[in-house]
């Protein structure tokens, strides 16, 4: 009888795929370790599970010393050897191997290392691919395997091996310049995308201290017609000479303001497209305060429980969805039933998407799957909400609003402003908890009328320097310039707060973290290159089409690093010297 093992990636994905493909799905628990088997179809399947990474780099020498470039896949834990050994157990006479790990390069990583090291790479493998473990999905990619990718593999393992090889030789590079003129041993690091994240941050900070604020004074008038308040403003927006602004206050003093221009239009206001990873990492900031990491770990949950699709794309687009079944199911919830009403009223639906694509999955989204909301945790049931309705908006008709112009003389001083309210909800009702838009009170005006000035204000202001970067902007920032990936940034980002290289919910550098960036300034500014960055992520593009090999890509980044190592090497005392002194001030 043929055996086959179904390899998924998570324990709680191995239930869900092994209760969906199979009537009968037994579950057997083997030193603490769960997997299922069914006799289905005269065949016994094994649905077996990884934790994510079964197997980590692990250097193959015992000296703290650089450069290293010998690493070898080693098992994470003990917890992770009691898996490795499970399913290398049951492989012993499998015929075939059916890959569910996550469709995405990390997903290959994790499933190629069990099956080098635990299965063997001499059975027939085949792939599963989907994008939410709902029950329809699960079993339409079971019926519609697909081969198994090794250019996504050799992809994936580039990544993995760039990134040690940065992190380990650099991190280790700054430790050991510390230990040479100090008896710290505190932990440093440096990596392929933190580099250059780091450098942000300095650079912003840079652009703050050199900063220099400008003042400035506006002029406000204060007007009340029927009870009603609102404001003009001069028409110079910015006025340099103070006694200039206080002449024009004393000629207008308790005079009238004469209406000389109104002008309104109605405009659209489109909805916004579905999440991709940044944005909804982003919006779950500014909404909840959220960090991004935690709002990956919930977002994983919830994929994980079939409850939204897979959480790790950079798409905005609903490519191959068909939306009916999700839009019925979520009828069903109370929450959500008027919403879904409308929509399906609408003579067409018109799916609003953004410019993001992503060749492997859709924009996160839920599934036709309805959740039980009484075993979700509160952070659960908020980030699913805000999925929801970000899903049902990108299938509303625009927002309308109405903008109304006014312009105002008194004597030759013009005033004005534009004040704006909803003419017509649509999207904004459903998305209304998370978004704040002005909706401006004005009383009736005609053209021409004069009203009396109810006060006059100068105000003071000065010009600001840029903001600084919170954790959801730079992960945004490092989208926008490609560097690394939808599913890393978050825990780069996390990385340098670990590292006490940046510090605050505004992100400020530290001593340290300018310490860490200036050496490398100095000694070797390759290492903060974004270019250099996005031109080996482009070298991983390029092992996907086959243009490029592991091999090619791996010996460069090598023959890089070593010019980069010999440079620290020379001058570690004096690097050592620049932590020491940025560590005294911390």
């Amino acid at each position: 009888m043929e055996k086959i093992i179904i390899l998924t990636e998570k324990p709680t994905a191995m239930r869900k795929i092994a209760y969906s493909l199979f009537p009968i799905a037994k579950k057997i628990v083997n030193n603490k370790v769960p997997y299922f088997v069914s006799y289905y179809n005269n065949k016994i399947y094994y649905v077996v599970s990884a934790l994510g990474h079964l197997f980590k780099l692990e250097p193959q020498e015992n000296n703290f010393d650089y450069p290293i470039f010998n690493a070898d896949w080693e098992i994470v834990d003990n917890r992770a050897e009691k898996f490795a050994k499970l399913i290398k157990d049951l492989a012993r006479d499998v015929n075939k191997v059916i890959v569910a790990t996550d469709y995405d390069i990390e997903g290959y990583v994790i499933a190629w290392n069990i099956l080098k090291y635990l299965i063997g790479l001499n059975k027939e493998i085949k792939r599963m691919k989907f994008s939410t473990l709902t029950k329809s999905e699960i079993i339409k990619s079971f019926s519609n395997l697909i081969e198994f990718e090794i250019n996504q593999v050799n992809a994936g393992l580039a990544r993995h091996y760039l990134d040690w090889y940065w992190g380990i030789n650099l991190s280790r590079a700054l430790m050991i310049s510390l230990r040479k003129v100090s008896n710290e041993k505190r932990i440093l690091s440096i990596g392929r995308v933190q580099g250059p994240a780091l450098y942000l941050v300095y650079l912003r900070e840079k652009e703050i201290e050199n900063f220099k604020p400008e003042i400035y004074y506006k002029i406000k008038l204060e007007i009340e017609k029927n009870g009603i308040k609102f404001y003009l403003f001069y028409i110079e927006d910015r006025i340099k000479d103070y006694n200039k602004a206080k002449e024009i206050i004393e000629k207008i003093k308790n005079k009238k303001i004469k209406i000389v221009q109104i002008k309104e239009e109605e405009y659209k206001l489109n909805p916004l497209p579905p999440f991709n990873t940044t944005d909804l990492q982003e919006e779950a900031y500014y909404v909840f305060g959220f960090k991004p990491e935690y709002t990956l770990k919930i977002a994983e949950s919830l994929y994980l429980k079939g409850y939204i699709s897979y959480p790790r794309s950079s798409s905005q687009k609903l490519k191959g969805i068909n939306i009916f079944p999700i839009l019925n199911s979520i009828s069903k919830i109370p929450f959500y039933s008027y919403f879904v009403k409308e929509i399906l009223s609408f003579d067409k639906i018109e799916i609003v998407e953004g410019k993001k694509d992503d060749p492997a999955h859709p924009a996160i989204i839920p599934t036709e799957e309805i959740p039980d909301f009484k075993k979700l945790s509160k952070p659960e049931i908020m980030l699913y909400d805000l999925i929801v309705k970000r899903f049902l908006v990108c299938l509303h008709k625009p927002a309308i609003r109405k903008s109304i112009k006014v312009i105002a003389k008194v004597d030759n001083f013009i005033f004005h402003n534009t004040f704006h309210r909803t003419v017509k909800e649509n999207w904004l009702k459903i998305y209304k908890d998370y978004i704040k838009l002005e909706e401006d009170i004005l009383p009736t005006l005609s053209l021409y009328e004069e009203i009396p000035i109810k006060s006059v204000n100068l105000l003071k202001e000065k010009t600001k320097p840029p903001a600084r970067y919170t954790r959801a902007s730079l992960i945004k920032e490092l989208e926008s310039r490609n560097l690394g990936t939808k599913a890393t940034r978050a825990e780069i980002v996390k990385t340098l707060y670990d590292r006490k290289y940046v510090i605050g919910d505004k992100m400020k550098i530290t001593d340290l973290g300018k310490a860490v960036v200036e050496i490398f300034l100095k000694y070797c500014p390759e290492i903060l290159s974004e270019e250099l960055t996005r031109d080996f992520e482009r070298k991983m593009d390029e092992i996907i089409e086959g243009k490029n090999s592991l091999e090619n890509v791996l010996n460069e980044a090598k023959s890089f690093l070593l010019n980069v190592l010999r440079k620290i090497k020379e001058y570690e005392k004096e690097i050592g010297n620049i932590l020491v002194n940025s560590l005294a001030k911390q």
